[in-house]
């Protein structure tokens, strides 16, 4: 119930290094998010990341409004390609955190995503090439058996008009003996 007043209120402060810093951190493996958090500066984003690759030191980065913190805190809420601050291209999405000027963004490494779908294009691709030089050597195959079969057809052609040939040269020589 909102009408009655809080009994008491608790003030509490935190090291941002010991919860917010191993939170933020990317984790192992390439298709785990790293999550980061913004808020708008202007038309552009400051970010919040480790500085120097230290887990717990935490700077602010500028962005400009073509990076993905700027595009979340600007309204952005689908999930969109774009570099991060590092101009690295990022698959990614982000929300505003409720009652704070905080968004949180969520971003994959691009060519990590892309990754087993180039692997599958190549293996679609020596596949295809497998089954079209499999059906070359098919077909090279039948014509070689289908090549002999003819010779063979046409040289029995051949040695049955020679002898054809022969009789008809008999016969002829006997019809002009008789004539």
């Amino acid at each position: 119930d909102l009408s009655t007043p809080p009994l008491a209120v608790l003030v509490a402060r935190a090291d941002p290094a010991q919860f917010l810093s191993p939170v933020l951190a990317p984790r192992l493996g390439p298709l785990t998010p790293i999550f980061g958090l913004a808020h708008r500066s202007g038309s552009g984003a400051r970010i919040l990341v480790t500085g120097d690759g230290a887990a717990d030191r935490l700077v602010f980065v500028d962005a400009p409004v073509s990076v993905i913190a700027a595009q979340v805190a600007n309204g952005r809420r689908d999930v969109f390609t774009a570099p991060d601050y590092r101009g690295v291209p990022m698959l990614a999405t982000g929300r505003a955190i409720d009652t704070t000027p905080w968004y949180l963004v969520a971003k994959v490494d691009l060519q990590a995503v892309n990754a087993p779908l180039r692997s599958f294009a190549r293996q679609i691709v020596l596949l295809g090439i497998g089954v079209v030089l499999l059906a070359a050597l098919l077909v090279l195959l039948l014509w070689r058996r289908e090549s002999a079969a003819m010779a063979s057809q046409l040289g029995a052609a051949e040695a049955r008009a020679h002898r054809l040939q022969e009789q008809f040269a008999i016969a002829g020589g006997l019809v002009h003996d008789l004539l």
